[in-house]
């Protein structure tokens, strides 16, 4: 479990004081729960489950990207989570689906979609797209 404890003090890190950060220890399954809730309601949250592999889920909707802890994956990770904080990231719905789109530090693009119910659309009051906002509730960005 010691990579997961490097990822989440990186997490803790990279949101300081910008997002409640909570864990959540498993007794069933040796895994860890992590729900990042940003300080600013406009902004993305976050949750990450670490067991054998790292769930990284994003948005309301769910989508996810599913990685190992190699260097080259926790990277990856820590790379749209940035994104995410600098508010990089915009979440589409659609019958049946949504995705997330988020821009890296580089100009590339990172997506998810996961499958959704036809009747989890309403839930979202019919809304195509959502765009979120930085971590930082009153920050200026260049």
């Amino acid at each position: 479990m010691s990579a997961v404890a490097g990822l989440v003090r990186r997490v803790k890190s990279l949101t300081n004081g910008m997002a409640t950060v909570r864990e959540h220890r498993s007794t069933d399954v040796p895994s860890i729960i992590v729900d990042i809730q940003p300080v600013n309601p406009a902004a993305c949250p976050i949750t990450i489950v670490a067991e054998q592999f790292v769930i990284l889920l994003v948005g309301a909707g769910g989508c996810r990207w599913e990685m190992s802890y190699d260097e080259t994956d926790v990277s990856t990770i820590m790379r749209v989570m940035r994104a995410v904080v600098e508010g990089s990231v915009e979440e589409r719905y659609a019958l049946g689906r949504s995705s997330v789109r988020v821009t890296l530090d580089d100009g590339t693009v990172s997506e998810a979609t996961t499958r959704r119910p036809l009747a989890w659309l309403s839930v979202r009051k019919n809304r195509a797209q959502r765009s979120f906002t930085i971590y930082q509730p009153y920050a200026v960005r260049a």
